[in-house]
């Protein structure tokens, strides 16, 4: 597991290296996971490193969603104001996301 955060956090520090170097308006993470995506795709490191690290944050994601929860109370009156964009972009997106996976898994399964 501990591999595993290394890579991770590896990847997240080459991202905000590139960034600085580069000027882009990209989020970090984003580029340190498109920069882990290329090393997985690259074979350079394994899917299999990655198992128990995941195994663990996933038995724990509950625990790791309640300081999330606490700081959107901070912002109650924001998110009320606007409730319904809010609601409908996460609805929409959440659909696009369903059917982009079931299409996805749909080609993936056909080319095997």
């Amino acid at each position: 597991m501990l591999r595993a955060l290394i890579i991770v956090f590896a990847c997240l520090a080459a991202g905000e290296v590139l960034l600085h170097l580069t000027h882009l308006k990209l989020p970090a993470s984003i580029v340190g996971l498109l920069i882990l995506f290329g090393l997985l795709q690259a074979g350079w490191v394994k899917e299999t490193w990655f198992k128990p690290m995941t195994e663990f944050l996933m038995q724990h994601m509950m625990l790791l969603m309640i300081p999330a929860c606490v700081a959107l109370m901070d912002y109650f009156s924001i998110v009320a104001h606007d409730f319904w964009s809010i609601a409908i972009a996460t609805v929409a997106s959440s659909v696009l996301v369903l059917l982009s996976s079931a299409k996805t898994h749909e080609i993936l399964r056909r080319h095997k």
